[in-house]
């Protein structure tokens, strides 16, 4: 282990400054380079760490880790103080080390000012600025001192020499530093007369105790500074990445505000987000109540903070809001030429950040409040806008038997608002012959397409429930309208990309996705019955004597069970299946499935030189052709995400 130590004291030094190794709890530091000091008396190292169980980590790869160093008046004590307070919380980024030492030095000189200067290209250096960096080279004392100086020393004494004369001088050196042959320090004996003075001038502070804190080291690609850098290249419009980064660091803030803590300020850089917020350094949460001794801590704190007024949860939303602001607007909230500051035209988001950037605290929205409202806009803006394109077809078929067609099916599209798109969808197969089969289809499609469409509609359950209660008004109905008769009834209802679907009998859903057909209702038969319990094959169904009778219809019974009507449970396991762009529905009689197979229907509909429309008159073509013994009926419904 590498330190450095000074006799002078009884105890080692440990000096904290660039190359320098250490050990620190479980790991072996070595101090890579100086990152800066992030918040006040903190100061910010990145360092590679190894762990020192040397044996089971033999040929490990360094990490880079974060080293931060602050003294008992620092931020870091109260850090500790949080951490302590909120244990292990995920949006923390967990320390690897922590200790606090006696005897500690920080020692972060820099290259002077006069190094940095010389290493600048002659071309890009303004004497303003010359003038300025320059200053604490030259001091009153010199240039009383300096044989250059052309004044008549009787009339013009050196000790009362004017400040427009120092400022005289100050610039006439700063132009001799410019000129010197390349600006090389080692040549330069302005370098030799001063920056030894300047040296001796930043003397180490005396060694006392510090806390020291190893965390991993922050990715600057996620970063919440690139991530700003990113939407300075873009116009004003909020996405859904921003969106989750300003609802996750209000979800934080209210964490902390339940504890009496408050976050008043961010530190872009050792702030991460990519699909989670993580947060490296938590100087900038204070408790309810402290009063700042130094003002304003930072360029997201709200602007009571510089009036040394009590923390409170308020300035915390103004924080949230800041960084809403500048993710918008490319730049800080500016309260300075009044309190009516511009925001973009943007509903909803406009009236949020008029309210949490008031300079007038009790204007703004609680953590609660502006959580709750963006949520809302998240919800908004994820919403996807869609459409269905509707093809349809249904024949009476060749049967002499059936010389009416008791197949019925409907459709209807309704937008909820600007975002919801409702859709449903119906085909019913009637039965009982004559006129019985067709009123009891036409009634079971009517009842379900005239039902009222209740507000709670955007929860699964209630739409479930809805889609259960519309089948028991359908079943009473047709049992009270149509004497031994009754139907078939499969629905599909969509609320944007959420499908649901109710089923009795044995017309059938399909779900056609990116070339495959899959049947996604289960027939209610009784070959359906000894097919899934393995009695007969498939293909042994379609000849059996029975393949008629069906288990459950509506209209045969005037109340139903509660598991009588089926759901997407029964094929997928969930309730809601979730569509995607291009999705294809089938709703189908069976006189369509039982003469098509399901392979030729995946077929026709896959082909893309084949319109909507066109590929279901090709299927009724089709049915036709194999003899069209029973009604057959086709509804095709297409799901489009409108962009």
């Amino acid at each position: 282990m590498t330190m450095n130590s000074h006799s002078t004291t009884e105890k080692a030094i440990l000096t904290i400054a660039e190359k320098v190794s250490f050990d620190l709890e479980d790991y072996h530091i070595k101090i890579l380079s100086y990152l800066g000091c992030f918040t006040p008396q903190v100061f910010t190292f990145k360092v590679e760490c190894n762990r020192l169980n040397f044996e089971s980590n033999q040929g490990e790869i360094p990490q880079l880790g974060l080293l931060r160093v602050g003294d008992l008046s620092s931020g870091l004590v109260r850090e500790l103080e949080i951490r302590k307070a909120l244990k292990n919380y995920g949006l923390i980024v967990p320390l690897l080390a922590q200790i606090q030492k006696d005897s500690v030095v920080v020692d972060v000189r820099e290259n002077s000012h006069f190094e940095q200067l010389i290493e600048k290209d002659q071309s890009e250096i303004e004497i303003v600025e010359n003038q300025t960096n320059m200053i604490f080279l030259i001091t009153e004392e010199d240039i009383k001192n300096h044989d250059n100086i052309e004044k008549d020393t009787d009339d013009y004494p050196r000790e009362n020499i004017e400040q427009e004369e120092i400022n005289e001088v100050i610039e006439l050196e700063a132009y001799k530093l410019l000129e010197k042959d390349d600006m090389n320090p080692q040549e330069s004996d302005l370098e030799e007369e001063y920056l030894p003075e300047y040296i001796l001038e930043e003397e180490l502070e005396n060694p006392s105790t510090h806390i020291l804190l190893l965390s991993e080291f922050p990715s600057f690609e996620n970063s919440l500074e690139s991530l700003i850098e990113q939407y300075s290249y873009q116009e004003s419009v909020l996405d859904l990445l921003a969106l989750n980064l300003i609802i996750q660091l209000c979800q934080c803030c209210s964490y902390l505000s339940e504890r009496k803590w408050h976050l008043i300020n961010l530190v872009p850089t050792l702030t991460e987000f990519k699909e989670r917020l993580m947060i490296y350094d938590l100087t900038q949460i204070f408790p309810e109540k402290d009063i700042l001794s130094t003002g304003l801590n930072g360029a997201y704190c709200a602007p009571e903070l510089a009036t040394s007024s009590p923390i409170d949860e308020l300035m915390s939303s103004y924080t949230v809001g800041a960084l809403l602001y500048k993710i918008i607007h490319h730049q800080l909230p500016n309260h300075e030429d009044g309190f009516d500051i511009k925001v973009s035209p943007i509903p909803q988001v406009y009236q949020l950040l008029k309210k949490v950037l008031s300079p007038i605290p009790e204007e703004r929205l609680t953590l609660v409040g502006l959580r709750q409202l963006l949520l809302k806009i998240r919800q908004e803006i994820t919403l996807k806008k869609v459409s269905w394109n509707m093809a349809s077809s249904s024949t009476v078929g060749l049967s002499l038997e059936r010389l009416q067609n008791e197949d019925y099916f409907g459709f209807k599209q309704q937008q909820i608002n600007a975002q919801e798109t409702l859709m449903i969808a119906v085909v019913a197969d009637g039965m009982g012959g004559m006129a019985k089969g067709e009123v009891a289809s036409r009634i079971a499609v009517e009842t379900v397409l005239n039902e009222s469409i209740l507000t709670e509609f955007k929860d699964p359950q209630e739409r479930n429930n809805w889609l259960v209660n519309v089948f028991q008004k359908a079943n009473q109905a047709i049992a009270s309208e149509v004497d031994n008769g009754g139907t078939t009834l499969s629905v599909v209802l969509a609320l944007n990309e959420q499908l649901m679907i109710g089923h009795v009998g044995d017309s059938r859903i399909y779900l056609l996705r990116q070339g495959n057909l899959e049947q996604i209702s289960q027939d209610h038969s009784y070959v359906a019955l000894l097919v899934n319990n393995g009695e007969i094959t498939e293909e042994e169904s379609k000849n059996h004597p029975d393949r008629s009778l069906l288990l459950r219809s509506l209209g045969s019974k005037n109340t139903l069970s509660h598991d009588y009507v089926q759901n997407l449970t029964a094929t997928t396991n969930h309730l809601v299946l979730t569509l995607e762009n291009n999705d294809l529905l089938l709703l189908c009689s069976d006189g369509i499935w039982d003469l098509i197979s399901q392979e030729k229907i995946q077929d026709i509909f896959s082909d893309p030189h084949l319109a909507l429309q066109d590929a279901v008159n090709l299927i009724i073509d089709n049915v036709l052709e194999a003899g069209a013994s029973d009604n057959a009926t086709i509804l095709a419904l297409e799901y489009n995400i409108v962009n």
